[in-house]
Order: structure tokens, then C-alpha cells, then sequence
């Protein structure tokens, strides 16, 4: 990254907290990217009140067939949700500052005791790439819809969505050639409405067909 722009992101971070919204090309596929910049990343199992201290929301995990959270859910380390789904390939934990992407055969009894014993928060979803190395996802067969995730890309965490409707095959594609070491999906089709606040502090919402908005159950938020 330039240094200008570093110094740029910086003194955003530090003055002006909020949510720099890039667009980036990987051959055909446009990706907005929307990095969090002196915020930090939580979720949340009630819906998100839209107030000055919630820069970002969108859902997180699957909701399942009976409304319920789908997979295993740990609330800064309380279990919310406790039947862990083993059709899904990984989870993403949720620390300090921090995210880290782990593919199912990585989690084991004790990655979860320090969970709850640090408090950290995890939810359970389908892995896209780890480690650099695309991981099959096979959920959506070649259905074309936005695709969204929550990335690590130039050594910090962000949401990417496509701007318009692809393949998860090729939605992963687009994500490597952009950088991305590690990607976690976040649920989108009718359970995909979000929101952030633009630079202006005028509410955008986000995502595509709101049929399902109101059975939401868990968003993924950045927050002062």
C-alpha cells in the first residue's frame, strides 16, 4: 500500500472513524470492498438498532429452517446457538480486533474453551479460501446471485460483495486474484438486506431481495 494512502487511512482511523468503500476489479467481476476504518467488528443476535455507534450491519451466519441460528453460535463467550452443523466447512472467530478463518478439522476442544474463556465471538459458515487455496464450496451449485464475505486482504479484515450477480466458484475466483488469504460467506439471496453509513452519515442499505429481512437472526456489525 503507498504510503500517502496509508497515512490517509490512518487519519481517518484516528479523526473521521467510518466505513471507506472501494470497488475493485478482478478481470470481469467488480467487488466492492468495505473496510472498517477506527471501528471494530462484533456481531449480534438481536437486530442492530441503527444508532451513531453502528457504522456497518449485515447478516452473519445461515438462519435455519426453523428460525433458528444455523450452527454453532458464541456470543463474546456465551453460547447462543448450540448444534454445530457439520455441513458447513469452517467458522470464523471474532477476537479483539482481529478475525481468523479456521476450516472445520481445525476446531477441536480447546480453540473453543479459549473462546468462551476469553470471551471471543464464532459463528459457523461455509469457507471460501484459506490460506491463499480456494476451498469447494458446493451450497450453491452454479446459481448466480451477489455474493458477499468477510476477508482478510492486506493483512486486515473486510466485507467483499460482488456488485452483481455471480457463481460461488467464480465469486472465489474473483477473491484471490484480489489478494484475499483468507474468506468466510456471510448469508445473502432473500436473507441478504444490510445497511452502512456512507461518508455523508446517510444510511445505504445493501444486499437484494428483502423477502426474508424480518427472519434474520444474527449480523455481523461494525461499530464504534
Amino acid at each position: 500500500m503507498i504510503t500517502g494512502l496509508t497515512n490517509y487511512i490512518t487519519a481517518i482511523e484516528q479523526y473521521n472513524p467510518g466505513v471507506l468503500k472501494t470497488m475493485v476489479k478482478a478481470d470481469s467481476i467488480e467487488i466492492n470492498i468495505y473496510r472498517p476504518l477506527g471501528l471494530k467488528i462484533d456481531l449480534a443476535f438481536s437486530r442492530p438498532v441503527i444508532n451513531d455507534s453502528i457504522y456497518f450491519c449485515i447478516p452473519a451466519a445461515f438462519t435455519a429452517k426453523d428460525t433458528s441460528i444455523d450452527g454453532l453460535y458464541v456470543y463474546k463467550g456465551q453460547v447462543i446457538d448450540t448444534p454445530f452443523n457439520e455441513k458447513l466447512t469452517g467458522a470464523c472467530i471474532l477476537k479483539e480486533n482481529n478475525i481468523q478463518v479456521l476450516l472445520q478439522d481445525e476446531l477441536d476442544d480447546i480453540i473453543f474453551q479459549e473462546i468462551v474463556k476469553n470471551k471471543f465471538s464464532f459463528f459457523q459458515q461455509a469457507v471460501l479460501i484459506r490460506n491463499s487455496q480456494i476451498v469447494p464450496c458446493t451450497l450453491f451449485k452454479q446459481k448466480k446471485n451477489l455474493r458477499r464475505a468477510l476477508v482478510i486482504l492486506d493483512n486486515y479484515y473486510c466485507v467483499a460483495e460482488s456488485v452483481l450477480p455471480v457463481s460461488i466458484s467464480s465469486f472465489q475466483d474473483a477473491l484471490l486474484k484480489i489478494g484475499v488469504l483468507d474468506a468466510i460467506y456471510l448469508d445473502m439471496g432473500t436473507w441478504s438486506e444490510g445497511w452502512y453509513r456512507d461518508n455523508d452519515c446517510t444510511i445505504r442499505k445493501i444486499g437484494e431481495k428483502f423477502f426474508n429481512t424480518h427472519l434474520q437472526t444474527n449480523w455481523l456489525i461494525y461499530r464504534l
